[in-house]
């Protein structure tokens, strides 16, 4: 059995030529087991002669991809007979360990991988813009709470004003001092009223305070 490193695209590229037998893989796996170590958890395992692998070993393949996964990485094999790459993707569901063609497939998923896991550009700005859309809107919505609230407060006071005319008014009918003195107060109040009223009525209706006088 010889075997080959180098790297491509982050990953460890792991090329095993001959048989693996029982033996063999407990060497190989050692190899892997010192590349973890190193922190070296990217690993495509290119097998460049097997036709046949026995049950235990795919299994142990998977474990080792499990223990890649947990450390961030990934285990991916090559092999390039299409009966033994069959019998590995179905050994199990879900798949224990992804099997490819050959390296160039294995490292094209690899690159797709990475384009997958980081936003594009135009995402980023989409997403900004969302934000700051939203940021826009809640001014906004703030803005017109704060008008809102001092239209009531205005409505407020204008009603108390309104009150306080009518129960002078109230007050002057039932203790009138002389008659004239009487009509007079009367109508400076009915005239402060009518004030008032119209005062009231622009306030609830903004649209008739444009309206020419």
């Amino acid at each position: 059995m010889k075997v080959q490193l180098k790297e491509q695209q982050g990953y460890q590229v792991l090329s095993v030529d001959g048989p693996i037998d029982i033996h063999n893989f407990q060497v190989m796996k050692a190899g892997i087991s010192k590349l973890f170590k190193d922190g070296k958890n990217k690993i495509i395992l290119e097998l460049v002669w097997n036709k046949e692998l026995d049950d235990g070993i795919i299994r142990e393949f998977g474990a080792l991809n499990g223990l890649a996964r947990e450390l961030s990485g990934e285990l991916m094999l090559v092999v390039s007979d299409a009966l033994l790459r069959t019998k590995i993707e179905n050994f199990a569901k879900p798949n224990i360990i992804k099997c490819y063609e050959n390296k160039l497939k294995a490292i094209e998923a690899v690159s797709a991988q990475k384009l997958g896991a980081q936003p594009s550009k135009g995402m980023e700005e989409r997403d900004a813009e969302i934000k700051a859309l939203k940021e826009q809107l809640r001014a906004k919505e703030m803005g017109e709470l704060q008008q809102v609230k001092a239209k009531n407060a205005e409505l407020a006071t204008e009603n108390a004003k309104f009150e306080e005319i009518l129960s002078k008014m109230h007050i002057e009918r039932r203790h009138p001092s002389d008659e004239k003195a009487y009509q007079e107060k009367i109508k400076t109040l009915e005239d402060e009223m009518l004030v008032m009223s119209q005062k009231l009525t622009d306030l609830q209706n903004p649209a008739n305070a444009n309206k020419p006088k």
